[in-house]
């Protein structure tokens, strides 16, 4: 294990150079995060931790699974920024056809559809279909009113990514092409699509670690990346709130497609399978990124956003 930040180990204050070094250390020598390939800390912008586990390169694109989603929060922020949203609390059947309930966009966001997400809606169900994946979610049975009840739902964003592309005009590759990746000097990744040509909502967006950093970055300055505006304060501000108070998976309350921590200070992260997570902890002006390798998952693992968590609490 490598941090390959030598040159500058000695322009990091001594306190958060003890916590890195705790940090590293727990990585190392903790077997519930055997699986993490690489740790990624930026400090007001500049790399201070760089871990590789020897199972990549910095130049390679990884599977976000589900930090997707905050992805697409942002580019809701930047679709309501530009117009072409009014407001997030319109109708989802303002932008799809076929839309049978009444929930909102900001209920999407929010994980509070209220419609059914196990069974034949399961996300993995639904992608074994070989068309008609928005079509499908878009008929799920309602379980709650919207609004009511916190859910963890890949299907309502997968709805909500297709709801956002009918807004702009364009896949939410281009939108994030145009509007998200380049200001962040973001120049390669990866967007699968479904059998209809959608843009996957939930899951498996594949960026470089040192590229998921940047929308830490992003959310960190309010929105700003290098002095430039890319989505607006109050969007930002609104997502990493507590819009509810969340549940499983994380058992973290839940903003707009971010989740929202205070323990053991307060923070907001993005997070998903095998060990991925993206950490913004704004008091300490740190970014924590977090990649694991699902085919070195064991009995047990965790994801190293905790050992993160340990090593920058109070």
């Amino acid at each position: 294990m490598s941090h390959g930040l030598d040159e500058a180990a000695g322009k990091i204050p001594a306190e958060l150079k003890r916590r890195l070094d705790r940090l590293e250390s727990t990585v190392a020598g903790d077997a519930r995060y055997g699986h993490t390939r690489d740790v990624l800390v930026t400090h007001r912008g500049e790399p201070v931790l760089a871990l590789d586990r020897g199972r990549g390169t910095g130049e390679d694109l990884v599977d976000t699974y589900s930090i997707t989603k905050s992805v697409v929060a942002t580019l809701v922020g930047i679709a309501l920024d530009d117009g072409a949203i009014r407001s997030l609390d319109e109708p989802v059947s303002r932008f799809l056809q076929g839309v049978r309930h009444r929930y909102t966009l900001r209920h999407l966001l929010t994980m509070t559809a209220g419609t059914e997400t196990g069974g034949e809606w399961d996300i993995d169900a639904v992608m074994a279909r070989a068309s008609g994946w928005v079509d499908w979610i878009l008929a799920a049975p309602a379980r709650r009113e919207p609004g009511e009840t916190f859910a963890y739902d890949n299907g309502s964003t997968h709805v909500l990514g297709a709801a956002v592309a009918a807004a702009v005009g364009m896949p939410l590759s281009e939108l994030a092409a145009d509007h998200l990746f380049e200001p962040l000097e973001i120049e390669t990744f990866e967007w699968p699509r479904d059998p209809d040509g959608r843009c996957y909502g939930f899951g498996h967006l594949r960026l470089r670690p040192r590229d998921l950093a940047k929308l830490g970055e992003l959310y960190l300055a309010d929105g700003a990346f290098r002095g430039r505006r890319v989505v607006s304060r109050s969007f930002v501000e609104a997502a990493t709130q507590p819009s509810t108070a969340g549940g499983p998976p994380e058992g973290s309350a839940y903003g707009l497609l971010w989740w929202v921590g205070a323990e053991p200070r307060r923070h907001f992260f993005a997070e998903g399978y095998a060990g991925q997570s993206l950490t913004v902890i704004s008091d300490l002006e740190l970014v924590a990124v977090t990649i694991g390798d699902e085919q070195s998952l064991r009995p047990g693992w965790r994801n190293a956003r905790h050992a993160v968590l340990d090593a920058f609490g109070r």
